[in-house]
């Protein structure tokens, strides 16, 4: 059956890709018989209208979105554009979760996919935290504005309005806040904690000259982008 379709694909024939399965047993044949450039260019057609992008209720439902992983890595070898886009949507939007955690270290040891789906993940979580911004600002707005209205400002990015944050996390550590303020004061805490080691201002995210950005960025030793061994 598989052969079938390979030779399908060789002779410009049309085919179907009803699943994953079918996919990685076509993959293979196409990589044994040196034949991938061929696969690779019937594709599309093959993959448009396959019942694996039909998922129910549940996206777990979908053959392609539970082995995203595994045919974006497909997809990469076989330089098949429309596929790996349409994996690294499901990649990255279920970066933690599911099955894509089982392959995050596998990911993470190549550098230029991580690179890529760490840096749309940023921008997912930065959309994310923008709208969850909004929705804070609405609910205690009348709290906020007391203490400065300028604090309310929607044109900035989420990471650019310390300031805001600060300001809730003082309304939060009153001795009349409610318990209900706990969790979120406990939130607020890593998100203004400072990592600076020199700076002796007493300032911190929010406050005097960083009213406007966070403080909280860190990396580990291993992470510094020089080698500690090597002698100039």
């Amino acid at each position: 059956m598989i052969f079938q379709k390979l030779l399908c694909a060789v002779y410009n024939r049309p085919y179907k890709l009803n699943t994953a399965r079918e996919l990685f047993q076509l993959a293979n044949l196409a990589d044994f018989y040196c034949s991938c450039p061929i696969v690779s260019a019937t594709l599309t057609a093959a993959l448009v209208g396959s019942p694996m992008f039909m998922p129910g209720k549940d996206a777990q439902d979908s053959n392609f979105a539970r082995y995203a992983v595994a045919t974006m890595m497909l997809a990469r070898k076989f330089r098949h554009a429309l596929r790996f886009r349409e994996c690294f949507v499901h990649v990255v939007g279920r970066w933690d979760i599911g099955e894509v955690m089982i392959w995050s270290q596998h990911i993470r040891e190549d550098p230029v996919l991580s690179g890529l789906i760490f840096s749309a993940h940023a921008v997912l979580v930065l959309g994310v935290l923008k709208a969850s911004q909004w929705l804070l600002a609405d609910s205690i707005r009348s709290i906020v504005r007391r203490h400065n209205p300028g604090l309310l400002d929607y044109n900035k990015p989420p990471t650019a309005t310390a300031a805001f944050y600060r300001a809730v996390q003082n309304r939060a550590e009153m001795p009349n806040a409610s318990y209900e303020w706990g969790p979120l004061r406990v939130a607020l805490e890593d998100v203004l904690k400072s990592s600076l080691v020199l700076d002796k201002s007493g300032f911190g995210a929010g406050q005097g000259p960083y009213a406007d950005y966070l403080l909280s960025a860190s990396i580990k030793d291993e992470e510094l982008p020089w080698d500690p061994n090597e002698i100039d």
